[in-house]
Parts: C-alpha cells; sequence; structure tokens
C-alpha cells in the first residue's frame, strides 16, 4: 500500500471519529461505542453513497467489529493527533474530544448528517447493547465463525455482506412461495425468451 493511500485512510479515520465524537453529549465515547459507530457510519455511507468514508478494514473481535489495529491507529491516532484524550473512569477508558482536526477534507455536508445520526445513536446506548447489535450483523457473524470461532487469527469483515444489516427488507424474500401465488405462478409458467 502507498504510503498517501495510508496517510489517506488515517485522516479520514481521525475524522470520522472526531466528528462522531463532537455530536455525542460531553463529547466522550467508550471505546468499544465509538468502534461500533463507525462501523455503522460507513455501513451507512455504502449503503447511501457506494463507499464508505473511513476506507479503513473493521475486523471481526469478540465483542464486534472493530478498526483493524484500533489501539493504535484510532486511539493512539487520536491523541498524537492532538484530537482526543482516553481518559479514566473507573473501569472504563473513554476517548474524549479536545478539538476537532483544523480541516476536514473527507466530510462535507451530506456525511456530516450521516455522523450526527449515527453519533446520537450510538450515544443512546450502553457498549453492551452496541456489541449485542453488532452481533446480529451478519458480516461479523461470517468473519467471526471463519476466524477466532475457529481459534484463527481475527479476519476482516465484508462490509457489503455487513450492510445487510441496515438495508430495507424485501419483500421478495420474506414471501412464501405457493403457487397460488399469481405473480410467481406466471414467473414460472413460461421458458422465457432468450436474449
Amino acid at each position: 500500500m502507498m504510503l498517501a493511500e495510508v496517510n489517506s485512510r488515517n485522516q479520514r479515520l481521525m475524522e470520522v471519529a472526531a466528528s462522531i465524537l463532537n455530536h455525542v453529549p460531553d463529547k466522550k465515547l467508550k471505546t468499544v461505542a465509538l468502534n461500533k459507530a463507525l462501523f455503522y457510519v460507513d455501513l451507512v455511507s455504502l449503503r447511501d453513497f457506494g463507499d464508505t468514508i473511513s476506507h479503513n478494514t473493521y475486523i471481526a473481535l469478540e465483542h464486534g467489529p472493530v478498526i483493524a489495529k484500533y489501539p493504535n491507529r484510532l486511539v493512539n491516532g487520536l491523541v498524537k493527533a492532538g484530537i482526543a484524550i482516553q481518559s479514566s473512569e473507573g473501569n472504563s477508558k473513554p476517548i474524549v474530544l479536545k478539538q476537532m482536526p483544523d480541516r476536514l477534507d473527507y466530510i462535507d455536508v451530506s456525511i456530516e448528517t450521516v455522523i450526527e445520526k449515527v453519533a446520537l445513536w450510538a450515544a443512546r446506548r450502553t457498549a453492551q447493547e452496541m456489541s449485542d447489535i453488532a452481533h446480529q450483523n451478519i458480516g461479523w457473524i461470517v468473519a467471526y465463525q471463519e476466524g477466532l470461532g475457529r481459534q484463527q487469527p481475527a479476519q476482516p469483515i465484508n462490509l457489503y455482506l455487513a450492510m445487510q444489516q441496515i438495508v430495507d427488507p424485501d419483500p421478495w424474500l420474506e414471501m412464501a412461495y405457493t403457487a397460488s401465488n399469481q405473480v410467481m405462478a406466471a414467473a414460472d409458467c413460461d421458458a422465457g425468451i432468450a436474449w
């Protein structure tokens, strides 16, 4: 991977994480909640705009999806950039926004709206609730089963598969197939026409 691409991914991650923290009460989130908020911002971005905003890889750990190498890339990255600090509150070490980055090169109004909605959604949930929701994600389930579930290294999550958790249900997939279903019967009564 080229250095420019790595720098771009790191900057994107810092911008999105800072924006999430900027939209939550007290400007702080636990590390688990921040990782899940990042994951869902990227899934919504992929669904609505055709690409993730962070361009980062998520891996399937026991407590759900996290940014690959998150202690260094996310937590230490925010601290080294002077964007956030990691405070201590009993057993918890939330990440607290100190200041927004000087400029936001990768976040526009449309993605800022997504970030705000996901950040507020995450702020209303405990870290356990966030993990429980993430454990229902088929992308995480598959990656976990192929990795840590088999005592193998943690596996990357396929975000196209993971995105299925946030798309509208398809009524065709929910419909029972019966011969009396006129639409299905009409579709199956003919061999079709060759292209």
